[in-house]
């Protein structure tokens, strides 16, 4: 008797859990998905909803959409990762309706070994979803909830087993947070049902909030970074040059009143353009404002001017990116032109600050060529986190102008190269010199000893930039700046 009271009341437990009022998403709140930690993050946030007597429409923002006419038009008011709107039914039954106007069909009621067409194809077939498990636990990121797994299974119009990546994929449903495992919408089933994982919500605050520029900008006193910038000029070659930096920052002052902070940093540094350097070893102060585009909500468009924009995020960075060339057309609507005069991104890293591209056109033809300017980070120590091989100042400092002649012994040329250079030796006795090519951060990329007059040097497998060739005898050893500029 124990034993069936036993079992009835499992029985009722597991159809109470499996009727209870599922919702496929939380209305109330920011959720946040994503695929994995270096892909973009989507997030769901409902900004309108229209009651239709028992069911009512939600709509999330929209999201910069390309369009079906061509692959250089896009849309601001079409729809957004989740589709047009949800529609819940009232019922039980949600509604995921595509920017086609094609439709998803979730039964968020359905008991465990329920099944359901969840999607149909023009030529009959269609995804047979099915509730294959449920579950009361600890769901993802400390939130404990009832959970039911929706197993997908392709369909052939007759409804044979048909075999597809989609069959091994499951979304997961909980009964207050909505899914946490989903897919792209407006990409489903072409996607194959790729899974996008709940990774944050704003209520509660849990997991992955939204990163900003506070986030951005989180050095602090003893933090070092090290960056290259390079101006590659296509067009005009004697502007393109070479930067070297190391920031060292010494104090960071929050102003909460301007909603800014001040930054105060040793620098050290290089710039080499054609055959002249410049160096700096100096303090300077900067102030970095915590307020701008940066912030808002990944894939969120705004405006600059006439011109939309957005930023796409990850867990751990961001990009402001920029088109100099959308043309709006009306409704939302905008062309950009293929063959513009370029355009720019800035990528924000947490603790980091940001980095930049930027291109531009020069030269003529239907097809034009874009220079650009970007830079990268060599080395960090920040906040506790190391990452790189660091440049040494001394090095930077230290680096003479170029000069043909190293001593009236040596010639080194051309400088710039290529993928060549070449060491001529004057010298007419025997004695051996041997050659070190090293990088700024004091890596020796290449050695060679040398007993020729006239000493071909290889570097084809050098990437752009500035190198120290060191040459050594008995006696002396000479130093000389080498530009490889492919």
């Amino acid at each position: 008797m124990k034993t069936v009271l036993q079992t009835l009341i499992l029985v009722l437990i597991t159809l109470s859990l499996s009727s209870q009022n599922y919702f496929s998403i939380k209305a109330n709140a920011i959720s946040y998905f994503t695929y994995s930690s270096s892909t973009g993050i989507l997030p769901i946030r409902i900004d309108s909803t229209i009651s239709r007597g028992d069911s009512t429409d939600y709509y999330s923002f929209y999201v910069f959409t390309k369009s079906s006419i061509s692959p250089y038009h896009y849309f601001t008011n079409k729809t957004s990762w989740i589709g047009k709107k949800l529609i819940d039914c009232g019922n039980g039954t949600n509604i995921f309706i595509k920017e086609n106007n094609d439709s998803i069909f979730i039964k968020t009621n359905a008991l465990l070994n329920e099944s359901w067409k969840m999607y149909k194809y023009a030529n009959g077939n269609f995804i047979l979803a099915t509730i294959s498990n449920t579950y009361n636990d600890t769901i993802t990121l400390g939130l404990t909830d009832s959970v039911k797994v929706i197993s997908l299974q392709l369909k052939s119009s007759d409804s044979s087993n048909l075999s597809s990546p989609l069959n091994s994929k499951t979304f997961v449903l909980s009964k207050n947070y909505g899914f946490f495992v989903l897919t792209f919408i407006n990409n489903f089933p072409e996607n194959n049902g790729t899974p996008q994982k709940l990774i944050g919500l704003t209520n509660p605050v849990v997991g992955w909030q939204n990163i900003q520029l506070k986030d951005f900008y989180s050095m602090q006193p003893g933090s070092e970074i090290h960056y290259k910038t390079t101006n590659d000029d296509i067009c005009q070659s004697q502007n393109s040059y070479f930067v070297y930096v190391i920031i060292k920052y010494l104090a960071c002052e929050l102003d909460t009143i301007n909603n800014k902070i001040k930054f105060t940093c040793e620098r050290c540094g290089l710039k080499v353009m054609n055959y002249d350097s410049t160096h700096y070893h100096d303090t300077v102060s900067f102030n970095v404002s915590l307020s701008g585009n940066i912030n808002h909500l990944p894939l969120e468009i705004f405006y600059s001017g006439n011109s939309p924009k957005w930023i796409s995020k990850t867990i751990n960075s961001a990009s402001e990116e920029s088109n100099y060339n959308y043309t709006a057309i009306g409704n939302g609507e905008y062309v950009i032109n293929p063959y513009g005069t370029g355009g720019n991104r800035n990528t924000y890293y947490v603790s980091l600050g940001s980095l930049y591209y930027d291109s531009y056109q020069c030269g003529g033809g239907s097809v034009p060529w874009i220079a650009s300017s970007y830079s990268n980070f060599i080395y960090y120590n920040v906040n506790g986190v190391e990452w790189g091989t660091p440049y040494e100042c001394k090095k930077l400092l230290n680096i003479q102008d170029n000069k043909i002649n190293l001593s009236n012994d040596f010639k080194l040329y051309p400088n710039p190269s290529n993928n060549y250079f070449i060491i001529e030796l004057n010298t007419v006795n025997q004695q051996s010199f041997k050659l070190k090519t090293t990088n700024l951060q004091g890596q020796i990329i290449k050695s060679k000893v040398l007993f020729e007059q006239i000493n071909n040097i290889d570097v084809s497998d050098l990437q752009n930039g500035i190198y120290i060739i060191e040459i050594t005898n008995n006696e002396n050893t000479y130093y000389n700046k080498l530009i490889i500029n492919k």
